[in-house]
């Protein structure tokens, strides 16, 4: 009886055991973002400063926008140029349809 564990046939029945229980534990992981609640108002008390800021901006913010960054980088250094083409990308991108909201001057580091 020990040596059934370890031989061939004993080694695929444990895979096919922990495939057994891995996916349906993988498949109800990813429900998990559902029902989560991240944000400060979670554990917050409700009349928290923060908990209202948070009530608040979602007026200002909306549910299907995200930021975005763009970052141009050369070694030894971004040139003059480098910040004429950042500029003038940063006016192309403003006119996509896509693009909401205000851009940010472009900022040399």
């Amino acid at each position: 009886m020990a040596s059934w564990p370890a031989g061939r046939v004993g080694k695929w029945v444990v895979v096919g055991l922990w495939a057994v229980l891995l996916v349906p534990a993988l498949m109800l992981a990813g429900r998990l973002g559902d029902v989560e609640q991240n944000d400060n108002s979670a554990w917050l008390p409700g009349n928290a400063e923060s908990t209202k800021v948070v009530e608040r901006a979602g007026a200002f913010l909306p549910a299907d926008t995200l930021p975005a960054i763009v970052v141009y980088d050369r070694p030894g250094g971004v040139t003059p140029a480098d910040l004429a083409e950042a500029r003038a990308d940063a006016r192309a991108f403003q006119r996509l349809d896509r693009v909401a909201g205000v851009r940010s001057p472009v900022l040399p580091c």
